[in-house]
């Protein structure tokens, strides 16, 4: 079995390739997340207390309080992101305050890799918000640099458990890191590796690509081909890069791509390229897709007919010719050009969707 060697990070928590300059700062993100709830629930008294927190009052009178580190924090992982991300805290906010979590769900429980820099600015932002205890979260250390935290998924929150949660569960300490990695493996989406060479990239949906690294048996099967001990880089909260100890153009460029640099090999953006293919092919192929093309098929034709004639017309396509038509989409221009070029010409359509 090879073993860990070494851990680059982008601190798993700050946006490799981002400038300050791309990132609102702690009071404009917090008043967008306070607009974001008033408008998700109308009727919520929000009030702004200061940067990061926000004081909510239910129409019922129910009184809670809001702290956006958390959710500003990732939000630097991903500036792109943050109206996913002010979306997503805004339904736990609305979670909490309506009281519906019941109990710990123990199938839910996942590892979650976090660096300890975290814990730190974690502990001293509740301090400074006035609390006089902190919360017993469950913490493990993993290396050097990393620690695992241990919390309970939900579709639309993550909550980080307390020592409290393992009683009320009836959890043993002993048995929750098997438990939650039994829980990971089952709640990921399939996991994909790209790469070659000794160099390879790991995807995992989107959420939990950091906690993969606590899964032995994706480090045991030999999908990876590795020079030496593994080494692996953490460039975005949705990415794994994986080398070798013993492979130094591979550790140059997953330390590089770490630090925010552009080193993307051929296979990375092929990868890449291949995620994306597939993922449109899934949205432009699914029965959903095709049930609300049609639905709205004759609203779409009179909207886009000017659309259709500013590329038809100045073509100046004449009766008779063979016109090929790439990513036909819903046929309308090519039932144009069909018409425009007479019964003597011919019109060749491509397209994603099964029926093309």
């Amino acid at each position: 079995m090879k073993r860990l060697f070494r851990v680059f990070l982008t601190a798993v928590g700050v946006c490799s390739g981002c400038s300050k300059s791309d990132i609102s700062a702690p009071s404009e993100f917090t008043r967008e997340f306070a607009e974001a709830l008033r408008q998700a629930l109308p009727g919520l008294s929000v009030v702004v207390v200061k940067d990061l927190e926000v004081r909510v009052t239910s129409p019922d009178g129910r009184d809670s309080t809001s702290f956006l580190d958390n959710a500003y924090d990732t939000y630097k992982q991903d500036p792109k992101a943050k109206a996913d991300i002010i979306r997503k805290f805004v339904a736990v906010g609305l979670e909490t305050l309506g009281g519906m979590r019941d109990g710990v769900d123990r199938t839910r429980i996942v590892p979650v890799i976090k660096d300890r820099p975290w814990l730190e600015e974690t502990r001293k932002a509740l301090l400074s918000r006035g609390a006089k205890k902190l919360p017993e979260n469950i913490i493990e250390d993993f290396s050097q640099d990393l620690i695992i935290v241990y919390a309970e998924d939900s579709p639309k929150s993550i909550r980080y458990l307390t020592l409290g949660d393992l009683e009320q569960a009836r959890i043993e300490r002993g048995e929750l890191k098997m438990l939650a990695c039994e829980n990971l493996k089952r709640l990921l989406p399939k996991i994909e590796f790209h790469g070659t060479n000794g160099l390879y990239m790991v995807t995992a949906g989107g959420d939990y690509e950091a906690s993969l690294l606590v899964l032995d048996s994706i480090w045991n099967d030999r999908k990876m081909d590795v020079q030496g001990d593994i080494v692996v880089g953490i460039p975005t909260r949705d990415l794994l890069l994986v080398t070798g100890s013993q492979n130094p153009a591979g550790i140059e460029k997953v330390k590089q791509m770490v630090n925010g640099g552009r080193v993307m090999s051929d296979t990375f953006e092929a990868a890449s390229a291949e995620r994306l293919k597939e993922q449109v092919l899934a949205e432009w192929t699914d029965p959903a897709t095709d049930s609300a093309w049609r639905r709205w098929y004759p609203k779409f034709v009179v909207q886009t007919r000017e659309a259709t004639d500013a590329i038809v017309q100045p073509a100046q396509i004449a009766p008779g010719p063979r016109v090929l038509d790439l990513a036909s989409g819903t046929g309308e221009l090519a039932l144009a050009l069909a018409r425009a070029i007479g019964p003597q010409g011919h019109v060749t359509t491509t397209d994603l969707g099964a029926d093309n």
